[in-house]
This record gives structure tokens, sequence and C-alpha cells, in this order.
């Protein structure tokens, strides 16, 4: 499935090899993973790489937002927040563009974020009311996780989705259960 995320991701890298190739410079270097590490809010794109966020209107210049080491990658974005795992394991969001960060709220265990293969998802719930979805790999490698959060609501949390896998024939289902 080819998500908001993935497109963002690619157009980020497009961006900086475009322009590589052009002779022009971006006015801040990335690191190699900084793809992994992008949203978009808004008319902004949003990068955290190696602690720093950054923001950018046009993907080439871009602003330093705050430094905060305990920030690991930028997961998701809804119209109000900004979403990030920390170095610690623990989900954060961000209200003011990335500023200041907050521990946000689980119903299950942190052990079951995702830690790669991360992917999100933004649905319209209503005009001012949004389902953020976040999925990705466990750190053992061996199972996928989904956690889901109505962003907007104050004092929402995040809520684990659990997942079993089925297969009929060569087919695959998964039947999600809130």
């Amino acid at each position: 499935m080819f998500s908001e995320r993935m497109a963002v991701r690619l157009l980020f890298m497009q961006r900086q090899r475009t322009m590589a190739i052009a002779g022009q410079k971006l006015s801040k270097t990335f690191t190699a993973n900084a793809y992994k590490s992008v949203a978009v809010q808004g008319t902004k794109l949003f990068v955290i790489d190696n602690g720093t966020v950054y923001s950018s209107t046009d993907g080439s210049s871009w602003t330093t937002v705050a430094t905060n080491s305990s920030l690991k990658q930028l997961v998701a974005a809804s119209p109000a927040e900004l979403f990030a795992l920390s170095t610690s394991g623990t989900l954060l969001a961000s209200k003011n563009n990335g500023v200041t960060w907050a521990n946000e709220s689980l119903d299950s265990n942190a052990s079951l974020l995702p830690v790669s293969n991360i992917g999100s998802s933004l649905t319209a719930v209503s005009s001012d009311l949004y389902r953020v979805l976040l999925v990705g790999t466990l750190a053992s490698g061996t199972k996928n996780a989904a956690w889901t959060k109505l962003s907007y609501r104050q004092n929402e949390q995040w809520s684990y989705v659990r997942a079993m896998l089925t297969s009929s024939s060569s087919l695959f289902t998964r039947v999600f259960q809130l």
C-alpha cells in the first residue's frame, strides 16, 4: 500500500537528488536515514535528524525548529500535532510545530510500539477531528503492530490495535480487533 508518508519520503529523496544533479545545494545536509523521519503538516515539511527538528515550506530551505536529544524519529502528523518516537521507546507529541514535546498516553505497553518500517495515515472523521493510524514492525522484527488515535481530542490516548493473521489457501487476511 502506497501511503502519503511514503510519497513524502520519496519526494524528499527526489528533491535532494535533483538538486545535487543540478549542482544546487540544500540549505541543510541531512543524514542518510533522515528520509525515514519526514512528515507533512499543512504546507510544511518536517524532518527530525539526529534529535533536531527542521521545517521547510519548499523542500530546499530548512529552518531549525528545536533540538531535543530524546527525539529519535518523526512518525506521523495531523493538522494539530506531530508525533515522534523517543530514544527511550516512548511516543511523543508536539502541538506547536515541533518546538516542545510531551509524552503521549498509551492504552497498552510501549514495547508494542513499532520501531522500524513505520508508516502512518490520516483520515478526516469530521472537519476538526482526525484519526491517525501508526503501523510498523516491533523491535523483535517478527511481528507488526498498529496504533490509532483521534487527534484534536483533549487527553485522547493511543489505542493498540490487535491484529490476528489468518490464512485461507494462499490468501492472508487481517482481522482487526479494537
